[in-house]
C-alpha cells in the first residue's frame, strides 16, 4: 500500500473509531443522548475487523472520505445493510430533530428555506418561526417566493438538492 492509501484507510478506521465511541463508551455524551443507552450498536463484523470496515466504506458508490456514514433506519445499528455514505449536509437533515416546513407542497428544513429566500443568517426561518408562529411563517415564505418569482416547477432553478426531494412527501409529515 501506498503512504496515501495508508493515510486515506487511517481516516476511514478513525470514522470506525468514533462510531464505536458514541456506541459502547457510556461517558461520550452522544452515547448518553442518542446512541449507546438507545440500543443502537456496529455489527460484529466492524467490531471484530477494521479492515471489513475499510473495505465497506470504499465498496461505496463514489466514496470519499469526505462523506460521513449514515444510518438508512435510525433505530438500528451499523451495519453493511443499513448504512451508506452522506455528505455533512445530508447526515444533518437526516437527524431525528430537524424541523421541515411544508409550504404549498414543498417540504425543506428552514435553513434550505432561509437559503432559498436569501434571508441574512440573523433573520432565520426558525427564528422568525419561533417568535410568530408557523401560520405567519409559511406567510412569510409565500411572499418571499413570489417576490422572487420561485414556484414549485421552478425551484431546482434556484437551490439544488441531494439525497432529499422537497417535492416528495415525507413518510414521518404531519
Amino acid at each position: 500500500a501506498t503512504r496515501f492509501e495508508d493515510e486515506v484507510d487511517k481516516k476511514i478506521s478513525r470514522r470506525l473509531t468514533l462510531i464505536k465511541q458514541r456506541c459502547y463508551n457510556s461517558n461520550d455524551k452522544a452515547f448518553k443522548l442518542w446512541y449507546g443507552s438507545k440500543g443502537i450498536h456496529i455489527c460484529q463484523e466492524w467490531l471484530d475487523d477494521t479492515n471489513s470496515f475499510i473495505r465497506w466504506f470504499k465498496s461505496q458508490p463514489n466514496w470519499s472520505t469526505d462523506l460521513e456514514v449514515d444510518r438508512i433506519d435510525g433505530k438500528k445499528g451499523y451495519s453493511p445493510e443499513n448504512c451508506r455514505l452522506v455528505t455533512r449536509e445530508t447526515q444533518l437533515i437526516n437527524r431525528s430533530v430537524t424541523h421541515f416546513i411544508e409550504v404549498d407542497g414543498i417540504t425543506m428544513t428552514g435553513s434550505k428555506w432561509s437559503n432559498l429566500l436569501k434571508l441574512p443568517h440573523r433573520c432565520s426561518i426558525y427564528s422568525f418561526m419561533y417568535h410568530n408562529g408557523i401560520a405567519k411563517t409559511k406567510e412569510l415564505i409565500r411572499r418571499k417566493m413570489k417576490e422572487l418569482g420561485i414556484c414549485r416547477e421552478n425551484l431546482s432553478d434556484f437551490i439544488t438538492f441531494e439525497c432529499f426531494d422537497p417535492l416528495e412527501k415525507r413518510k414521518d409529515a404531519d
